[in-house]
This record gives structure tokens, sequence and C-alpha cells, in this order.
């Protein structure tokens, strides 16, 4: 985004542009995005990547998920989870669980795109939607679930500051380079990672079209060009069921 479209902070033009820049992402209107898998093997999730525009520039919200949660226990987190059977699609799925973690009414987020998904441990390819929140939202966070919602500005995620990288080589032997965003939120130090500091970044890419690059995963490089795109995804699935097959 650039800085004219900021300073005249026009938010229905900045949705539109926003809608612009992900319809060549959004497996809605490309189905070769997605990826296919073992659904004996892995579980299917949502998450909802919720943007909020605050004076012409977006927030992105997050949460602390809670220290009580039997899996990825006090971790930053998007608001989401696995899908239910009820559930029509990813975007009923994502919704349904930001209401339930945040209190975020589902009328209240206009839906921009469905992603192609990233994979979790464990075992779950998760589907990412990204949605423009009211600007007026207040979070209503359940303690069950969520320790902590906040924002951060979606530019954070474009910046070296604070920010440091840990390779993690798995068992069968590829490489993850593991980013870390370090914030001070409410005077607690907040370490965004993983598959979030992931797909964070790779928004901000498309947001901002930044020239930068990151990456990941192996060698292979991310760019505003080649955000979303389901081959780093597709190359670890192959990776982890080649380990199944080991077991």
């Amino acid at each position: 985004m650039d800085r004219a479209m900021v300073n005249s902070y026009d938010a229905p033009s900045m949705i539109e542009k926003l809608k612009s820049r992900f319809k060549a992402f959004d497996i809605q209107h490309n189905r070769s995005l997605d990826i296919e898998f073992p659904e004996s093997l892995f579980r299917q999730a949502s998450v909802l990547i919720p943007l909020r525009i605050v004076d012409g520039e977006y927030n992105i919200i997050l949460t602390v998920r809670s220290k009580q949660l039997r899996n990825h226990a006090g971790i930053v987190a998007f608001p989401g989870g696995m899908k239910d059977d009820t559930d029509a699609d990813h975007i009923h799925t994502a919704l349904r669980e930001a209401e339930e973690e945040i209190g975020l009414p589902p009328e209240d987020v206009e839906v921009i795109a469905v992603l192609s998904p990233g994979i979790t441990k464990p075992n779950s390819v998760v589907y990412p939607v990204i949605g423009i929140v009211k600007s007026d939202f207040q979070a209503r966070r359940n303690e069950s679930e969520v320790e902590l919602v906040f924002e951060l500005p979606l530019r954070r995620f474009l910046s070296s500051d604070r920010m440091r990288v840990e390779d993690f080589i798995s068992p069968i032997k590829a490489t993850y380079h593991v980013h870390h965003f370090v914030d001070t939120v409410q005077g607690e130090s907040v370490d965004t990672w993983g598959f979030t500091a992931i797909f964070c970044v790779m928004t901000a890419l498309c947001v901002y079209q930044s020239d930068q690059s990151f990456c990941f995963y192996e060698q292979t490089q991310v760019n505003k060009d080649t955000v979303f795109d389901p081959g780093m995804t597709r190359h670890m699935l192959q990776q982890m069921l080649k380990l199944e097959a080991k077991l």
C-alpha cells in the first residue's frame, strides 16, 4: 500500500484495493492453489487473519493462547481452530472460532480472501482467511482459551527490529528458518513465531507490495509475487508423509 492511500484514508477504497491484491492468491478463485492431503492423517482447521484499519493503516489482531490448553499453549496465534462437521466451509470455521475466542461477531468481518493452507503440529492443515474487522471492534476474550488479545501494526512484520531467525532441522533433514518477532505488549514480552509469523509476514508483503523477500523453509524465497504459493506447503507435506512412512 502506498503512502498516498494512507493519507487519503478512504476505507472502502482501501478494502477494494486489498481484495484486488489478494485475489490472485484466493483459492475461491483459483482452486489450483489448494492442496490435497490424506484426511486419515491430517486434520483440517481454519484461522482468521483479522485486519483493522486504524488512521489509514492496517493493524493485525492476534491472541496469546491460554497456558491451560492442550495444544499450542501460551503461544501467539490467530483466532481459529479445528473444522466442525457443521461448518459449511473454511470461512465459517474461521468466523465461528473468532467469535468463540475473541467475541468477534461474524457480521463485523468483511472477508477478503481464503488462502492456500499451511501446516501446523500436530498434523493440521490450516486455511487462513483474511478479513477486515470493523474499526470500533472491542475484543471480549474467552478466558478458557485466550490469555491476551492484542494488536500490532501490520508493517511491524516487515521490520528487522527485535526479529531473529533460528534454524530447525527436522527428523528428515528439512531446514526450517523460524522467524521470531518480539514485541512489548502491556508491559510483557510477546514472541510471534512459527506459522503465525509466516502468515503475518506474507500478509504484510501482499498488502504493502514490499520488495523484501524472506526465507522460511529450505532455500525457498518468499516475496510479494510468491506469497501464499502452495509449493512450500506441498513440499512440507511430502516430507511429513515420507517420515510417516518410515515410522
